[in-house]
């Protein structure tokens, strides 16, 4: 799947996909890859919203396509049974005359169908002509009417995706300030328990590594010009509680002088940064604060998921 499909069928916010000439039932099934994590809105439901914009257009087919380097490819469908050749069927410049707005279309009898037929497209103009919304209709031609409706639905499309996009990022934030107030209850919990400071962040560093997938996590601590290392889970033996480095040396001194955030990965070639660990494929380190004081440093790191730590970074 090139990038800029993976792009659109994100914007779109699909859960299935038709790459889909004859008439059959809707077709709707996108392959799963490897950097999302389910579906993004199930509530989308685009097939349905196909089939209610075919009853309005009276249309036998509709589907969604964009343009790739290769040529006009399906994004999703309803009642395609087969795939089509867009080229073909609406032109090569298809994307080109859509700028312009939408327009009709007949299409010679063998191209779609056995008999002659029709097309109407309109451009979905949130992916800047990137995608386009046509139906299909045997016998009877589309007209200016027609044409108007398909408009209005490809703005109906484009509408329903961007409520789409923006719900998916509630249920995103939402989640993760869920896991924000069981991580600190969590911790809260275990520092009415807790007989000393050490044994509290030996725990806090585990809990973050495990909420955050990843398989070694440390807590570095100011004292007056030094980090020391006061928690940790997943370091080599030869890291000890109490080392220490100077503030301002290494990246977690940096980090702790600079205040700032950082996120590292692959092959770190830094003098600034001696000591990383060379099997860390991702790192995030940031400053533990109160207020506008540096109190200390959390360096998380090895992911454990092939995408590393995703969207898990504010956690």
């Amino acid at each position: 799947m090139s990038l800029r499909r993976e792009q659109l069928l994100h914007r779109l916010r699909v859960d299935g996909h038709a790459s889909s000439a004859g008439i059959s039932g809707a077709t709707h099934r996108i392959p799963q890859t490897g950097t999302r994590r389910g579906p993004v809105n199930p509530t989308a439901r685009w097939p349905e919203r196909l089939e209610h914009i075919a009853t309005l257009l009276r249309a036998d087919a509709v589907a969604v396509i964009y343009a790739n380097p290769s040529g006009l490819e399906t994004i999703f469908s309803h009642r395609l049974a087969a795939p089509v050749n867009w080229a073909t069927v609406l032109g090569a410049d298809a994307f080109g005359r859509a700028e312009r707005g939408a327009f009709v279309t007949a299409v010679p009898a063998g191209r779609w169908s056995a008999s002659a037929s029709f097309a109407i497209v309109a451009p979905i103009e949130s992916w800047n002509g990137e995608a386009l919304l046509c139906a299909l209709r045997q016998e009877v031609p589309f007209d200016a009417v027609d044409a108007m409706g398909a408009a209005a639905a490809a703005r109906l499309l484009e509408m329903s995706a961007l409520e789409g996009r923006s719900f998916a990022e509630v249920l995103r934030q939402s989640a993760a300030l869920e896991e924000r107030v069981q991580m600190m209850s969590g911790m809260g919990d275990e520092l009415a328990r807790a007989r000393d400071v050490g044994a509290l962040l030996a725990h806090a560093a585990q809990e973050v590594a495990r909420r955050m997938g990843a398989e070694a996590a440390s807590i570095m601590v100011v004292e007056g010009d030094r980090l020391r290392l006061r928690g940790s889970v997943g370091l080599p033996a030869s890291a000890a509680v109490g080392d220490g480095q100077r503030v301002g040396q290494g990246i977690a001194g940096w980090v702790a002088r600079s205040g700032e955030k950082m996120i590292l990965r692959g092959r770190v070639d830094d003098a600034r940064f001696s000591g990383m660990d060379p099997d860390a494929r991702e790192s995030v380190i940031v400053p533990l604060r109160e207020g506008s004081d540096v109190l200390g440093v959390l360096n998380v790191k090895r992911p454990g998921t092939a995408d590393g730590f995703a969207d898990r970074q504010e956690l």
